[in-house]
């Protein structure tokens, strides 16, 4: 896919999971991304809103289904 980037699962994005996970009540998978994208550019493109809760991560709302 164009534009898409795949980015590794290093321990600092693994520990990071952990916390969100323990803190926040995601879901394994939504915690992964949210570590991910926080690592990052702090952007995430989602629908699901729980990434609203997540302190520094910007949910871009990728509009109407």
């Amino acid at each position: 896919m164009p534009n898409v980037e795949y980015v590794a699962l290093t321990p600092d994005v693994a520990m990071a999971s952990v916390y969100l996970r323990n803190s926040l009540g995601m879901s394994f998978f939504d915690s992964h991304y949210a570590a991910a994208a926080l690592s990052l550019d702090r952007e995430i493109i989602p629908f699901d809103k729980a990434y609203d809760r997540v302190p520094g991560l910007s949910r871009i709302d990728p509009g109407p289904l």
